[in-house]
């Protein structure tokens, strides 16, 4: 029979297995020069970071990286997603031609129910 491991035990194994909430900004700042002079060469947060997710040195999702990124690499004071890769903050335009459509329309018909304008043996 195998003997079962106390409730401390556990706990310091699921500790020891967990990430930390802090590994991704301790992955930022143990690797910030390296991705200031990466910046200064050209290359994209977000390649940076796939990079970095591929072979194990960061284990948060992009946002958390770009926003990390540019706080603490870019010393920006707060975070715009806006300036992000893949941002879909962009106003929505209309289809093209929708003006010509709603100016070729018309007058809009009344929808409210006159009875006087209607014949009462039409409508049984």
């Amino acid at each position: 029979m195998v003997a079962k491991k106390s409730l401390l035990e556990r706990l310091e194994e699921d500790r020891a297995n967990q990430s930390n909430a802090r590994s991704g900004l301790v992955a930022v700042m143990s690797h910030k020069e390296e991705i200031a002079e990466a910046l200064e060469r050209g290359f994209t947060v977000k390649k940076i970071y796939q990079i970095m997710f591929r072979d194990g040195e960061v284990s948060i999702g992009y946002q958390s990286f770009a926003r990390l990124v540019s706080i603490y690499v870019k010393g920006e004071k707060k975070y715009d997603k806006k300036n992000q890769v893949g941002s879909t903050s962009k106003k929505r335009s209309e289809p093209k031609g929708m003006e010509q459509l709603k100016t070729n329309r018309g007058p809009r018909p009344d929808h409210v129910y006159d009875p006087d304008r209607y014949d009462p043996d039409e409508l049984i």
